[in-house]
């Protein structure tokens, strides 16, 4: 696969960044998990994670605006702790370690073990959780931002388990999103100034090609939150992950199958 999508790729990625914010706006998430279960089947993974990355704080920051009463701030300083000292150095680490086929092995074993957890979580019981779960929590989330761009699922499940209101899961996990959205960007930023090795493909070209797919990402959100209150939410999400999980185990099979002939 060329480094430098060619236009038919460019279009079939506005399109999928399309689709993943109408998942996002109709059901409060899924923006990263979605574009990533698609994106590196026609464009490079690396590109595929950087465009994630540019567009998901302007994602989670424009819902955080809206949410910003609802944050629990006590609630993420632990799981924001671990994901910066631990988990987002060890991601970024092996993301410019990994070769595109063992990339598309860790963005696929990532996107279907995420979304099967999200499955499980969706509708269960709530629970008094300790407070240490967070560093855990935290780490892991760190990992696969870090690594895959599909940090997301294990904060949520954390999030979704504790005995708190709606409004305040969903505002903590938006600030949750956005600071760790800017600093994996920063992240990404840094290590491609000083041309760490495997950081190649994190350029600003790159970076401002991800900002022409922002108007088709915020029309899609934008629609997605006019069919919120006319669909069933969790239903969506359930078929949005179990989509999910086949493409994650479809493109771990292809990228492992394609490293053993």
């Amino acid at each position: 696969m060329p480094p430098t999508p060619s236009p038919e790729a460019l279009v079939l990625t506005g399109a999928v960044l399309f689709l993943a914010g109408l998942l996002q706006g109709a059901s409060g998430f899924g923006y990263g998990i979605a574009a990533m279960s698609l994106l590196p089947y026609f464009i490079h993974p690396k590109i595929a994670v950087v465009y994630v990355g540019v567009l998901a704080p302007l994602v989670s920051g424009h819902l955080l605006l809206s949410l910003r009463r609802h944050v629990s701030w006590r609630r993420i300083l632990l799981v924001y702790g671990a994901y910066l000292a631990i988990g987002l150095p060890l991601g970024l680490w092996i993301f410019g370690a990994a070769d595109a086929r063992i990339l598309k092995q860790i963005v696929g074993a990532s996107l279907a073990a995420g979304c099967a957890a999200l499955w499980l979580a969706t509708g269960s019981k709530t629970y008094a959780l300790p407070r240490w779960l967070g560093l855990p929590t935290g780490a892991l989330s760190g990992l696969l931002s870090g690594v895959a761009g599909v940090g997301g699922p294990p904060v949520v499940v954390y999030m979704w388990l504790q005995d708190i209101t709606k409004e305040e899961a969903s505002g903590t996990l938006q600030a949750y999103f956005t600071l760790g959205n800017l600093t994996k960007l920063a992240g990404f930023c840094a290590l491609a100034a000083v041309h760490w090795k495997g950081y190649e493909l994190v350029t600003l070209k790159n970076c401002l090609t991800a900002l022409v797919f922002w108007p088709g990402l915020a029309i899609g959100c934008w629609l997605g939150l006019r069919l919120f209150h006319k669909i069933d939410a969790e239903k969506i999400r359930r078929t949005a992950y179990a989509l999910v999980i086949v493409a994650g185990v479809v493109m771990f099979l292809k990228a492992a199958l394609a490293a053993h002939p």
